[in-house]
């Protein structure tokens, strides 16, 4: 009897302390997935949870580092869990940088983390620009002139604009320049200042961390005339010491037109530079032009001239000889 009591006693002993153990704590644990979808600034990362642990998951996702075993102190993402699995977006990352990645979880326990995996981020590359066709172009104008950033190269934008010169390629170095805003992915500006009659090349650029990228595409793009035609097309009224002109000029720029309109003449041949000119009073297609204080029996040599904002143009240079001074 007292076996058997003893026996009992030895039973509810060990079925209390089997009661009153501690089921053995564990934290989840993890697979990492290789990294995808990696490019200059974004990565694409998974996980695993293989087991739960002895607690349920509270949270899950990826944390990354430059160093080794990263943790959650480090970057992190918290990732909707499907099933086992999880997708993570791991962003603002250096370019051409190695970083290392781990999964985690997270539950009653602690944290559980999956193996170590790595992956360098792709390098930045100049901007790819499309260059769109001028816009209204004036004698001295474009109105407007367009392009888009097809790709960034993976990093971010920090000028954009037009750049025109006199030869085929022209730098924002050598060469001037338009700066725009970026708007979206696109920009946009009138560009001023060209001279009429001139031929120009124009190409857009941007500034980024890989540097200044051209649009592979350029314009070329000849400025409207101030006129079409300036021509001398009466001479009267010769005396010895003035001169009637009849002068035809009919503006070739609608939007920007003729504002003045007159003749220079000289003693010498090349008449442009000569400071002696007059100005018709009346801006119209044909304008008359009357010249005084010339000496006499002198030849002269005329050339008529119009101007808008932006430039100036000449006509055909001719000559003409005043009168012998009267009563000799």
């Amino acid at each position: 009897m007292k076996k058997i009591k003893f026996l009992l006693t030895i039973a509810i002993v060990g079925l209390t302390l089997i009661a009153c153990k501690k089921e053995k704590a564990e934290v989840p644990t993890l697979k990492t997935h290789n990294i995808s979808d990696i490019e200059q600034t974004v990565a694409k990362g998974s996980g695993e949870i293989l087991s739960v642990g002895s607690s349920a998951v509270l949270s899950a996702g990826v944390c990354w580092d430059t160093n080794e075993n990263p943790t959650i102190n480090n970057f992190k993402t918290t990732d909707k869990v499907s099933g086992n699995l999880f997708i993570s977006e791991l962003t603002n990352l250096k370019p051409n940088t190695k970083y290392y990645v781990r999964a985690y979880a997270i539950n009653g326990e602690g944290v559980g983390y999956g193996q170590q995996v790595s992956f360098r981020t792709l390098a930045v590359v100049k901007a790819d620009i499309k260059l769109f066709s001028p816009e209204s172009v004036t004698s001295g104008t474009i109105e407007k002139i367009s392009a888009e950033i097809v790709s960034d190269g993976g990093s971010p934008i920090t000028e954009c604009g037009f750049v025109w010169g006199k030869d085929k390629e022209p730098s924002i170095e050598a060469d001037t320049i338009r700066k725009s805003t970026l708007e979206g992915n696109k920009f946009s500006a009138k560009i001023e200042g060209m001279m009429p009659d001139s031929t120009y090349f124009i190409r857009a650029y941007a500034v980024s961390e890989a540097g200044v990228s051209y649009s592979t595409l350029f314009h070329k793009v000849t400025m409207k005339s101030v006129a079409n035609e300036i021509t001398i097309t009466k001479m009267d009224s010769i005396t010895d010491v003035s001169a009637f002109f009849l002068v035809a000029a009919k503006s070739a720029d609608s939007f920007y037109p003729i504002t003045e309109r007159g003749v220079h003449w000289s003693l010498q041949t090349d008449s442009i530079v000569s400071d002696n000119h007059v100005t018709a009073v009346e801006i119209k297609d044909v304008f008359e032009v009357h010249i005084k204080g010339l000496k006499p029996n002198t030849k002269y040599f005329v050339m008529p001239y119009a101007k808008n904002k932006y430039g100036i143009k000449y006509g055909k240079e001719t000559t003409f000889v005043t009168l012998k001074e009267s009563g000799k």
